[in-house]
């Protein structure tokens, strides 16, 4: 930086160069300043949150889901006392299970369904659908839960397969991730097998009333491969 200000000086009268020093200065110490940072938290009291969604109905509010089984609602600057879904005596209980997403519908502000995904007592990966009140939209309705499926659980050495994600995409299918189990000095070929759906992305169509509540779109490649 000095000799290409050197060179460019020598070529410049006095005043000019100058000026040239002072805006090459200004220049490096703007690249070299950090912004300076401030931790305000706005949420507190919660239990192992993973995840924070909105359900795109235009209310605003957060929800949150607590690996213990729980989603909360912060609505309007505070967080309600209330859950707006409880089913940890669903939900297995450890560091890498319980509840781990939610998936609020395209069409939630006219069918009042969501998705969750957790790892059961019985340690299967399940995705099942329910639906909120119509009376309270900050509360939903249990008994009103159906399960989509249950993987059951695969011998990794240990149950850390429940890791994963779920949203909807711009075709309205649900896209969902989940771990092939590897962790720590332990890899799985789960991702490689074709006959297990751990370690994938796999895409539904869950729009759908009757039993299993979704089907595999037509497109899908891998479609009929046992």
């Amino acid at each position: 930086m000095k000799m290409l200000f050197t060179r460019i000086a020598t070529a410049l009268p006095a005043n000019y160069a100058a000026l040239l020093f002072c805006s090459m200065l200004c220049f490096i110490n703007s690249i070299k300043a950090q912004p300076e940072l401030t931790f305000t938290p706005i949420i507190q009291g919660l239990s192992r949150p993973v995840e924070v969604e909105n359900a795109n109905d235009g209310s605003g509010r957060l929800f949150i889901t607590e690996q213990d089984g729980r989603i909360r609602i912060y609505k309007d600057g505070a967080l309600l006392a209330t859950p707006f879904l409880d089913i940890s005596n669903l939900c297995s209980d450890g560091k890498y299970k319980g509840l781990i997403s939610i998936a609020f519908s395209p069409n939630y502000k006219k069918n009042r369904t969501f998705f969750v995904y957790y790892l059961d007592y019985n340690n299967a990966a399940t995705l099942a659908k329910y639906k909120t009140s119509k009376n309270n939209p900050d509360l939903a309705v249990k008994a009103s839960g159906k399960v989509l499926f249950a993987l059951p659980p695969v011998d990794t050495g240990d149950t850390k397969i429940s890791m994963g994600n779920m949203h909807f995409g711009a075709d309205k299918k649900l896209y969902m991730t989940i771990s092939d189990g590897s962790y720590i000095d332990k890899v799985t070929n789960l991702s490689q097998a074709t006959d297990v759906l751990y370690g994938k992305m796999i895409r539904l169509d869950v729009n759908r009333n009757d039993s299993p509540y979704y089907r595999i779109p037509p497109d899908n490649p891998f479609i009929g491969n046992p």
